[in-house]
């Protein structure tokens, strides 16, 4: 193996039997997920209907199994939603960023567009509402127009009775005996504010239907993606074995490989990841994947949520508002900083596999917008005061994430010269005041609170609602003991010392 590539020695995740149990059991959570908040059956409490979940396992496994495996209609939405997300990510304005130093020296280019490719994605949704919308009140106005006129009994008996001279030639006068015949004045009048006048006032929205399949096939699309991210993780670990087309920073065509993904075992590989940086010319797959698909997908499964109910009670309750408009401001938030992606540890650490592929693809969108289903089906209204006190939560685990990873930021660019740190003998500086002063992960406390304001609108009748919070919190913990590992073979003393001066993992006086 060659200087540039090590061969991986710690595997994550206990090697080649947990990446092998983690490859089918993530998969079985989502569905497990999905079996417990649909249309027909939400689990409450903590029993869960054995039987009902049987059958539906066995209408869609065994009864619709072509429908489930093989729904080529969904096929064609999903990779349209894909690939067409690949051109606006490469067509939409921006500016270009370099990445961190990689091991041969060199750095790479990143198109950073999430504010054009944002702006356009909701221009986009904003035009095909108002389309949709006016193309219905037309309807409704031509439905109703017509409609009355033929109720009285006269339209259909006058264009019976002058459907002969209108064939016979005289076709003018037979519109206009129509018209007189049907007692209309203002016929010609209604039609023509039907078709060109709905803008004044005939706006009448119903739903996307673009909204309407998704939420219908919800379960179709989940079983999409995580084939599409089968096949896409095929694809990355195979071409990880393609020499470059030009020269690395090394003056070699070797491919950068990630320290963890190169263990030489094919099944580990795969799963975690084998390359570092997987890249079709300047478009970085890995990047792409972690913010456009999964995330965009999660924010319109939760506006579909919101129509659905929309649609079935003609009011949305406040809960489900809540959700949507405190995930939809994460989801923006994350792809509108994008630039903030570039030094974490997905990209610079992680290589591209069936973990990120699977998490980024199927995942994020399918279990993250979780609570948005379950309200959907089960209807709960909170309370102002409740309502304010979620938002407040949400608030304030905002600002401790955004504000500590500022700080971190500033500080490593030289702007905060005056906090406190340790010195190691790497040249890194251990910043033990500000936020890192309260804990070690203080950006992590934020993420926790974020999550508890998502959970917290759907109520207490299901602990289900709450596993993105039993989720993240332990995955922020393996995350957190990972870099205490990796930090304390790296710096020794130092760390040591930093330990003592800030004890604190995450929660500030408590863990």
């Amino acid at each position: 193996m060659s200087e540039l590539n090590p061969r991986t020695k710690e595997k994550d995740f206990f090697g080649i039997p947990g990446a092998s149990i983690l490859t089918i059991f993530l998969p079985l959570v989502v569905l497990s997920l999905y079996l417990c908040a649909n249309e027909t059956y939400q689990q409450e409490g903590l029993t869960i209907d054995i039987e009902t979940i049987q059958s539906i396992l066995h209408q869609r496994f065994v009864v619709e199994w072509r429908e489930t495996f093989f729904n080529f209609q969904c096929w064609r939405v999903y990779l349209a939603w894909f690939f067409g997300l690949v051109f606006f990510d490469l067509i939409a304005p921006g500016y270009w960023k370099q990445g961190v130093e990689l091991r041969d020296g060199s750095k790479l280019w990143y198109l950073i567009n999430g504010v054009g490719l944002s702006l356009g994605f909701v221009g986009l949704l904003v035009a095909r509402v108002w389309i949709v919308g006016v193309n219905t009140a037309s309807e409704g106005i031509l439905t109703e127009v017509v409609g009355g006129v033929a109720g009285n009994g006269t339209l259909t008996d006058a264009v019976n009775g002058t459907l002969t001279d209108s064939i016979n030639g005289t076709f003018t006068e037979a519109v206009n005996e129509t018209i007189a015949v049907a007692g209309s004045e203002g016929l010609l009048e209604k039609i023509a504010f039907a078709v060109g006048g709905t803008a004044a006032q005939g706006f009448k929205f119903e739903g996307l239907p673009e909204l309407d399949f998704v939420y219908d096939h919800f379960f179709e699309l989940m079983i999409i993606t995580w084939e599409f991210s089968i096949l896409l993780s095929n694809l990355v670990y195979l071409f990880s074995f393609v020499p470059l087309r030009g020269v690395n920073g090394k003056g070699t065509k070797e491919r950068i490989l990630a320290t963890g993904g190169n263990s030489g075992n094919i099944i580990f590989d795969w799963f975690i990841g084998r390359e570092l940086n997987p890249r079709i010319g300047k478009w970085d797959i890995k990047l792409f994947c972690e913010l456009r698909p999964g995330m965009l997908l999660w924010f319109v499964f939760n506006l579909s949520c919101v129509q659905r109910q929309y649609q079935n009670l003609g009011f949305v309750h406040n809960s489900l508002v809540l959700v949507f408009c405190l995930q939809s401001f994460y989801i923006f938030d994350g792809v509108l900083n994008e630039e903030g992606l570039l030094t974490m540890m997905d990209i610079t650490t992680d290589g591209f596999g069936f973990m990120l592929a699977f998490g980024d693809l199927t995942w994020v969108p399918f279990t993250y917008c979780l609570q948005a289903r379950y309200l959907s089906l089960v209807e709960v209204e909170l309370s102002n005061e409740i309502t304010c006190l979620i938002g407040a939560v949400m608030v304030l685990g905002y600002w401790i994430f955004k504000s500590s990873n500022n700080q971190k930021s500033n500080f490593r660019q030289g702007k905060l010269p005056d906090l406190k740190y340790i010195q190691t003998d790497r040249g890194t500086r251990l910043l033990i005041e500000g936020w890192w002063g309260l804990s070690q992960h203080i950006n992590y406390f934020g993420d926790i609170l974020i999550a508890v304001s998502w959970c917290l609108p759907t109520g207490f009748n299901t602990p289900l609602t709450y596993f993105y919070l039993f989720y993240f919190t332990s995955l922020l913990l393996h995350r957190q003991t990972r870099d205490e590992a990796k930090c304390r073979n790296k710096y020794g003393k130092h760390w040591e010392e930093y330990e003592r001066l800030v004890p604190w993992k995450i929660v500030p006086y408590v863990y």
